[in-house]
């Protein structure tokens, strides 16, 4: 992968507080990825989780490459994108952002992957990955 690339993996919660949790703890196992830079920026939809999420950065030492933002009221899910990827861009370049859902457990190397999918078909603009059980079927 050419240069160090940035990648703003935004996660939308309501109501959901403990699997964006654990969301964020298996992206905490990719944040070694090679010529990669990886944050993640997790939207309350004014759900009351801003708490427990905030908290759980701070406690896990996680605020050097996480945020919880609340957003204003609970315009769905769209809605909580577009404040993520706003606050992404306004305070750092941002290559490639990567929409998941709260109960999303990313495994090891998928950022990576997809990054190098991107970077190798450049006539592609978007791109996800395979959905699994925790036991790898589908």
């Amino acid at each position: 992968m050419p240069g160090n690339l940035s990648v703003a993996i935004i996660i939308v919660t309501y109501r959901s507080a403990r699997l964006t949790i654990e969301c964020l703890r298996s992206i905490q196992l990719q944040l070694g990825s090679p010529g990669l830079a990886i944050r993640a920026i997790v939207v309350d939809n004014a759900s009351g989780d801003f708490a427990t999420v905030n908290a759980a950065i701070r406690d896990n030492g996680w605020s050097s490459w996480a945020t919880c933002l609340l957003a204003p009221m609970n315009g769905g899910f769209a809605y909580g994108n577009n404040i993520g990827m706003q606050v992404a861009l306004s305070t750092a370049p941002v290559s490639y952002f990567y929409l998941v859902n709260p109960d999303t457990e990313l495994r090891a190397g998928a950022i990576g992957t997809l990054v190098e999918f991107m970077e190798s078909h450049l006539d592609v603009g978007i791109a996800g990955g395979s959905f699994e059980n925790r036991d790898g079927s589908d």
